[in-house]
């Protein structure tokens, strides 16, 4: 899976069940019985809105680290520090 297939997994998942308890709050106040699959919901979608921030905190990271890789990996003169016997 790649991370775009990942991140694009979760949207879908969290779109689905902000949908599933909004018809769970919908029917609550129509009914004004409280719904523990609510407070279940909400938990499972905090856990996901944080796996999409750390996502997309990596993404932001991706150029700062292709920098420091390519600037470690150049080739750089060979210094020597021989020291010449007489």
């Amino acid at each position: 899976m790649t991370p775009y297939s990942r991140r694009d997994a979760l949207i879908k998942r969290q779109t689905e069940l902000a949908d599933r308890r909004n018809e769970l709050r919908r029917k609550q106040r129509r009914t004004g019985e409280k719904d523990p699959e609510i407070a279940d919901l909400t938990a499972e979608l905090r856990r996901i809105r944080r796996e999409l921030r750390i996502c997309d905190e990596l993404e932001a990271d991706i150029p700062k680290m292709q920098r420091a890789f390519y600037t470690d990996n150049e080739l750089r003169p060979i210094e020597h520090d021989y020291e010449y016997e007489r």
